[in-house]
């Protein structure tokens, strides 16, 4: 997925099946964390994000979007 974040809306990531890593920044403060089936979490609004799958099995990630404004347009994207 590319490196991304949305200013009008927040989502809610929920593993299906699978392991995937979200790489996580806000400001200058960088994380990375590690979803496993039934896990969640929460990207506020504002915040850079990125999954990605290092493995050879398949990641099923149901994503929740709420906010101000839920459209496609809301997204800004970055290359490393």
């Amino acid at each position: 997925m590319s490196d991304q974040r949305h200013f009008k809306r927040s989502e809610h990531w929920y593993v299906l099946e699978g392991t995937c890593k979200i790489a996580l920044q806000v400001g200058d403060q960088k994380s990375l964390v590690e979803l496993r089936q039934h896990d969640s979490l929460v990207i506020e609004e504002g915040t850079w994000h990125r999954g990605f799958n290092e493995t050879a099995t398949i990641c099923s990630i149901l994503e929740v979007q709420y906010g101000k404004d839920c459209v496609e347009e809301d997204i800004e994207r970055r290359d490393y």
